[in-house]
């Protein structure tokens, strides 16, 4: 079983989304795409240390996916930096882990705008948690299972300050993939 941490290891670990969602009784829709890699070394046989992207695209959608009744409103957002990911295996085949994250947001959407009605660029930080489940299905590879986290995000735009607080265990489900080059 080697799509656990060791000591150094490199691991290769992401996922990808896609949602759309549409309005009833109206021409409008709305598409998000989500694109998260990160790679981290194994600084022992637990942890690993890296960075992370996360990037969004929503077209008619707010960065939640929730449609805004305009397929013109348009934004991307990219959040990059540190994780630490500490794993505990149980067996050859199953493992838990949890990703620690703290990220520079930065982007833009068309829904926010100043008051030329220019498009708002917003930029802040962002911390979460988010437990996950591994399953080895081949020496080195694993499927990741997550059930949602602990999120707390804060930015600015438009001279205004935002802040997020999101717990939503249970309320989000994601599929990645994640590749140990290990020792």
């Amino acid at each position: 079983f080697v799509a656990n941490a060791q000591k150094g290891s490199i691991l290769l670990s992401g996922n990808i989304g896609f949602s759309t969602s549409s309005v009833e009784n109206s021409n409008t829709s709305a598409q998000m795409f989500n694109f998260n890699p990160q790679i981290g070394y194994g600084i022992s046989n637990n942890l690993h240390f890296g960075v992370f992207n996360e990037t969004t695209l929503a077209m008619g959608a707010d960065f939640n996916g929730n449609a805004l009744g305009n397929d013109d409103l348009n934004g991307n957002l990219v959040v990059v930096g540190p994780f630490l990911r500490y794993t505990k295996k149980f067996g050859d085949i199953f493992a838990v882990f949890a990703d620690a994250k703290l990220g520079w947001m930065s982007g833009y959407h068309d829904a926010i705008t100043d008051s030329r009605g220019s498009a708002s660029v917003m930029s802040g930080f962002h911390f979460g948690i988010t437990p996950s489940a591994l399953i080895n299905v081949s020496n080195n590879f694993g499927l990741t299972f997550s059930f949602g986290g602990v999120n707390y995000q804060a930015f600015g735009f438009n001279d205004a300050q935002s802040t997020e607080f999101n717990m939503n265990f249970g309320k989000q489900f994601s599929v990645g993939v994640q590749k140990v080059f290990g020792k």
